[in-house]
């Protein structure tokens, strides 16, 4: 997985590239929770709903709490 970060993240210009990297710390951290959430409490989203909602609903939670770059990144999806 480093080497497809490392490669990806050169494809952006220099001012997306931290919003790049939040957007894919973000991903890793939302399926860690939903993980978690199968493992210790029994539930799980459906594959659509967890791919669109879960991910964007915690973006939107990190842009709040001030994640700039992010904001820039998903500008550009």
């Amino acid at each position: 997985m480093l080497p497809w970060w490392l490669r990806s993240r050169k494809r952006f210009d220099k001012h997306v590239r931290k919003g790049f990297d939040s957007l894919f710390f973000l991903v890793g951290w939302t399926l860690w929770k939903e993980r978690n959430a199968r493992t210790f409490n029994g539930t799980a989203a459906s594959p659509e709903a967890f791919l669109a909602r879960k991910i964007l609903e915690e973006a939107n939670d990190w842009c709040l709490a001030g994640f700039k770059h992010l904001m820039s990144m998903l500008a550009l999806l």
